[in-house]
């Protein structure tokens, strides 16, 4: 009986050829590494480090090969074979600049993976073993590894091609290829990023999702409490906390996803959370909390794009590609630190719980970080006011700086990056106290 419930492994190959089926199918991939033997998943991790390895390997490469030489007068450059390269590391007696290279290229890969599976555990975990979760955290980056591979493959060919077109031209302003630069690696970030959060959804386990109900009111296992009885330990009628008759009625946002709904929840998300989290309906099987965190991810990013445009219309730039490049850098970047920001106080909140023993059940406790979300916004807020006021060079500003900074340790040795530091860490700690009350706010059935 016990064979016939758990389905048989993935064979190897089939774990090895995973990351790059992801590329059509995430669904197929996901399948094929939630059954994978865990050697075979660490084997298909390592064949998808040496490729990128190999691939950052001859990117650097080229760009050692692009050198500048001038002859009878004229500016001209050569991009050497890479044989030529090697050839010269040899005959200069820096051979082992080759394998410095290569190991610094596979202990990034090492570094970003370990990192990224990290990021993704939050997401990942409900209940059971730590490991667990980090094995299918491991497991879905992997399932987007071939997305990642190739996508980085395009930024190292803008890059090569964006330096070799600055050293031939020594152009005034930023080159064609610098833009497709900027947008390739913003795009790639926000492409990966959306792609891990499907392959979450896919590999969550199944066993997690099957955990009893508990008393909205003092937390007891009603699994074998009929909905019509009370709950034995404080009285409740167990109707409240299971079934169609629960006191947690949801919001109109989780009815019927418009603009006037979004915005609604998010004023009750920032000013009114303990109403708005004891009445969040937490069963119901969509994508509204995602699509929530998500609208607030693209109204940051084209917030900042006016901001920028706002803010370069003062400056004396003459050049429109240096204008687009600095918009459209900010622009990509906004969402992209500001998920990470997201995810780096919601690991810190996950953490806690877990050292504290205080929730074993974290099936909603990720539904509540993504409607935290709309908080970035003082990030963003704080962030755009230290540099909208360090360009104007306001004397009141520096005044205020120089006072606050004798009352504050020194973390950054410049004046109002010390201050800002210290705000942005603030800012953080509240962040961080608002998703541990709200995930203590639904810990117990949330039905």
């Amino acid at each position: 009986m016990n064979a016939s419930t758990h389905p048989p492994a993935t064979s190897p190959i089939k774990t090895l050829l995973a990351p790059w089926t992801g590329i059509l199918s995430l669904r197929r991939a996901c399948a094929h590494l939630r059954h994978a033997r865990t050697l075979d998943v660490i084997g298909s991790a390592i064949l998808l480090g040496l490729i990128w390895c190999a691939l950052a390997f001859t990117t650097v490469l080229f760009m050692f090969g692009i050198e500048e030489r001038v002859i009878n007068g004229e500016r001209n450059v050569l991009i050497r074979p890479i044989g030529d390269v090697f050839h010269n590391w040899k005959h200069e007696g820096i051979t082992g600049t080759g394998g410095i290279v290569a190991l610094v290229c596979f202990l990034v890969f090492v570094a970003g993976l370990i990192t990224t599976s990290i990021t993704q555990f939050p997401a990942i975990h409900r209940a059971g073993h730590i490991a667990r979760s980090l094995s299918q955290a491991l497991r879905s980056v992997l399932a987007c590894g071939g997305l990642i591979v190739l996508l980085s493959a395009s930024f190292g060919f803008f890059l090569v091609v964006t330096q070799h077109e600055i050293i031939i031209t020594q152009p005034d302003e930023p080159p064609l290829s610098m833009a497709f630069l900027v947008l390739t690696g913003g795009l790639s970030w926000c492409i990966i990023i959306l792609r891990i959060s499907a392959a979450n959804i896919q590999l969550r386990d199944a066993h997690n999702l099957a955990l009893p109900d508990r008393c909205e009111s003092c937390g007891y296992d009603l699994s074998h409490t009929p909905h019509d009885a009370r709950c034995q330990e404080c009285g409740q009628p167990a109707s409240e906390s299971v079934g169609d008759n629960t006191i947690r009625l949801g919001w109109p946002w989780q009815e019927k996803t418009t603009i006037r709904h979004w915005l609604h929840a998010t004023f009750l998300v920032l000013f009114r959370p303990t109403r708005f989290y004891s009445r969040l309906h937490m069963r119901r099987d969509d994508e509204h909390h995602a699509l929530f965190g998500r609208l607030h991810l693209i109204a940051m990013s084209s917030s900042a794009m006016l901001w920028m445009l706002l803010l370069l219309a003062k400056d004396d730039i003459e050049s429109p590609w240096e204008r687009f490049l600095i918009v459209g850098l900010v622009t990509l970047l906004v969402p992209i630190f500001g998920g990470l920001t997201h995810r780096a106080v919601a690991l810190a909140t996950t953490v806690v719980l877990l050292l504290s023993k205080r929730i074993a059940d974290f099936r909603w406790a990720w539904i509540v970080m993504c409607y935290e979300l709309p908080y970035l916004w003082l990030f963003c807020a704080t962030t755009g006011s230290f540099i909208t006021l360090g360009t104007m060079d306001s004397a009141l500003f520096r005044n205020v700086v120089d006072a606050t900074n004798r009352y504050l340790p020194t973390i950054n040795n410049d004046p109002a990056g010390n201050l800002f530091m210290w705000v942005q860490l603030i800012v953080g700690l509240i962040w961080w106290r608002r998703m541990y009350k709200g995930v203590m706010a639904v810990r117990f059935n949330n039905a």
